[in-house]
């Protein structure tokens, strides 16, 4: 059985226990409730080809998690959901997994999704996993989920040379998208990262050092923010610009969204939504229902309240 089946099935005889047992049955009924707090079982290696086994593992851990938000939104307090945290599937054995079928299946592209898996899920493998694909994979079709994720460490140069190459040399146009998107976020990161230490004071670099690593800081205390953004910009351009670019999609929440409408909101953040830039008009109604324009209050102060209900 899998594991996410003893856990929704450990839960189920807990609820059914409490159910029909009489009054003098309150221990039994309490041993099965226990049952259901206890963390979902280590993942096996499954049967079949690599990319069965991949596939299986994923959809394991992708299930055990679902079955952990249903105990999570159904418990009662924040002290009842802290309770449930140490019910949450650990990543960790199934990258071990995942990394040991790509370990011994190097040339299946099945090894490339079993990567990518493990370093999106970071842990102790994430390193390892980063290190094989950029080795042994960047010119595989299936490479567009790492350029993508590279983006959040902008701190990191060598990333920027990785997402280049993958853009200049990598043969499938959705996976240079990929790069092009990861490069342009990577860039506007590097841009905010050097700014913050530009304006920083004195005292304050070495926690900046701390943070970034002593290599990091120098070659982004060498770099100029507005030629990074400018670079950033032009990436942008050319996603939304190139058909194939533009048209591939990529997960978005619970969806999609292409590429082409991702770069269409930077595009529009960088150009109109910076500080100094005139603000873009806004059309709606006030609290009393009347129809009204931000740019009927030009020339005045206004405050702008943003809420919503979730």
């Amino acid at each position: 059985m899998k594991p996410l089946s003893l856990l929704v099935a450990a839960f189920a005889c807990a609820l059914l226990a409490c159910t029909l047992c009489p009054a003098g049955d309150n221990g039994q009924a309490e041993a099965k409730a226990g049952d259901a707090q206890k963390p979902p079982p280590k993942p096996t290696l499954p049967f079949g080809t690599p990319a069965a086994q991949v596939d299986a593992l994923i959809k394991q851990h992708a299930k055990a998690v679902a079955a952990f938000r249903v105990l999570w939104e159904a418990a009662k307090s924040e002290e009842e959901q802290a309770k449930l945290e140490r019910l949450f599937p650990d990543p960790h054995p199934y990258s071990v997994l995942l990394l040991q079928i790509a370990e011994k299946n190097p040339k299946e592209p099945a090894a490339v999704d079993a990567l990518v898996w493990v370093f999106e899920n970071r842990g102790k493998l994430g390193a390892s996993a980063k290190a094989i694909l950029i080795r042994d994979h960047l010119m595989t079709p299936k490479i567009g989920p790492l350029c993508l994720r590279l983006r959040h460490e902008s701190e990191n140069a060598e990333n920027a040379a990785i997402l280049r190459r993958v853009l200049a040399d990598n043969p499938s146009k959705e996976a240079q998208a990929q790069a092009a998107m990861g490069l342009a976020k990577l860039l506007q990161g590097r841009a905010d990262l050097v700014r913050g230490i530009q304006k920083s004071e004195p005292k304050d670099l070495p926690n900046w050092e701390k943070r970034l690593g002593k290599d990091a800081m120098v070659n982004l205390k060498g770099a100029n923010a507005a030629d990074l953004e400018k670079e950033a910009e032009d990436l942008f351009e050319r996603i939304r610009k190139d058909k194939d670019f533009a048209e591939t999609s990529i997960p978005y929440g619970d969806g999609k969204l292409t590429l082409g409408q991702l770069a269409g909101r930077e595009l529009f953040e960088m150009r109109h939504l910076q500080p100094g830039k005139l603000a873009p008009d806004i059309v709606g109604e006030d609290i009393d229902g009347q129809p009204m324009k931000l740019s009927d209050f030009r020339g005045k102060v206004v405050l702008l309240d943003f809420w919503g209900l979730w």
